[in-house]
């Protein structure tokens, strides 16, 4: 199993039932639909960021939700790669990565 198909049992969405349980790159697109604007179905992993609408300023505002909400420590070297990424997958391999490093304090407030 991938981490991307690891399912986060303490990562709820605020838009979905409690017992609804979030894989990394599920709470990510709730995260970008919410900063974007859009619906989640149109985010595919594929997604180019700026075409969503995801420029350097939201980019942060994004880490900063996937941070504060999930408690994800994210290193320097995480927010050079951030900002280097293309598409919502390069995005959240990042973060996958982030996650996987800081299983234990993965817990969505």
């Amino acid at each position: 199993m991938s981490l991307r198909e690891t399912k986060v049992s303490v990562c709820h969405s605020p838009d979905l039932p409690s017992a609804a349980v979030l894989s990394v790159a599920e709470r990510v697109v709730l995260v970008m639909a919410a900063a974007c604007g859009i619906d989640r179905s149109e985010i595919l992993p594929s997604s180019d960021l700026l075409a969503l609408g995801i420029d350097s300023i939201n980019l942060v505002g994004v880490v900063t939700q996937l941070q504060d909400s999930c408690g994800i420590v994210f290193s320097p070297e995480d927010a050079l790669c951030f900002m280097q990424a293309k598409s919502v997958s390069s995005f959240t391999r990042i973060v996958e990565a982030a996650a996987a490093v800081n299983r234990e304090y993965w817990s969505c407030r």
